[in-house]
């Protein structure tokens, strides 16, 4: 059944139309305007949506607990890593034996690069655990804003 909702207020609708004749005015201030460029933008704009409203089910149907619903956020991420890796290297690096596989684990396992690393991970599992409890919590608009 549809839900019943009052219509939006006429200060909101002021408030969407003058973000729109913003916009369009910066399109026709743009002296590059090229529709392409502009492209990358509602892909993110699109992408957003629907990552939004995607999690936000998801979050609401898989009944986890909250480090349960963390290493299914990060599961799923660490699915892409190989895929990110041949974008960023290319054959150069993975198949084509020029880089020294010893030098690049000593470098890695200095301090200077281990510290970093290292909390940068940690910090990165504490924004997911947060992250997906406030998505379990709130309404996917209010995350967004929140966001």
């Amino acid at each position: 059944a549809p839900r019943r909702r009052t219509y939006p207020s006429m200060l909101t609708v002021l408030s969407l139309v003058i973000i729109v004749i913003g916009a369009v005015g910066y399109g026709v201030a743009d002296d590059n305007l090229q529709l392409r460029s502009y492209a990358w933008g509602f892909a993110y704009l699109a992408t957003m949506a629907i990552d939004m409203v995607l999690v936000k089910k998801v979050v609401t149907e898989v009944h986890l607990e909250p480090w349960g619903l963390v290493l299914y956020n990060n599961a799923l991420a660490l699915l892409c890593v190989p895929l990110g890796v041949i974008m960023q290297y290319g054959d150069t690096k993975l198949g084509g034996g020029q880089v020294d596989d010893g030098s690049i684990r000593d470098h890695l396992a200095s301090i200077e690069v281990a510290s970093p690393v290292l909390l940068s991970c940690v910090l990165a599992v504490a924004i997911s655990f947060f992250g997906m409890n406030a998505r379990k919590a709130l309404s996917a608009t209010t995350f967004t804003v929140l966001g």
